[in-house]
């Protein structure tokens, strides 16, 4: 049962994104990724480890403060370690191979999901989103200056004039 007079952590203990320095905007970018959460800033490490150049575009100006996802499955970490994210996905989040819902004192559903002894992970964790920004940021920034991200900021459609080339 857990320790529900445990203090709940405040938004000061939550993960944030590292300080950065104001800097001008490039010109141009190979790929512009909307988004800074898991996917975009996993998306972002990824290509940065082929050499590809990108920029990570969020409208909020850090992490994920509330969770829009709380259970990672085991595909989702299996390409969480494709950037490196993995082993600080799974050493924080409570992995889980079944559950159970009640209704009052009625039980109502009880599953299991497959899962062998020596599978490298859970079926699923549970783990905060901000968490997974967080260790999926670090991947990017740890692939050098090809993984650009940028918070607090927003993509605005532009007008362009189409080019047509002979």
């Amino acid at each position: 049962m857990p320790d529900l007079s445990a203090p709940v952590p405040t938004s000061a203990a939550l993960p944030a994104p590292p300080a950065v320095t104001p800097r001008l905007w490039p010109s141009s970018v190979p790929v512009l990724i909307a988004g800074g959460g898991p996917v975009g800033l996993a998306l972002s490490a990824l290509l940065a480890r082929q050499g590809i150049a990108s920029l990570v575009v969020e409208a909020d100006d850090g992490y994920c403060a509330g969770s829009r996802a709380i259970c990672m499955s085991r595909r989702s970490l299996e390409i969480l370690g494709w950037v490196g994210a993995d082993q600080a996905t799974v050493d924080k989040g409570l992995p889980w191979v079944g559950g159970r819902s009640y209704y009052r004192d009625a039980e109502v559903l009880h599953f299991r999901m497959p899962s062998e002894p020596g599978e490298r992970f859970a079926p699923m964790v549970n783990i905060q989103q901000y968490y997974l920004e967080a260790f999926a940021h670090e991947a990017a920034l740890a692939c050098g200056q090809l993984a650009d991200v940028r918070f607090a900021a927003a993509y605005r459609p532009c007008a362009t004039t189409p080019t047509v080339s002979a």
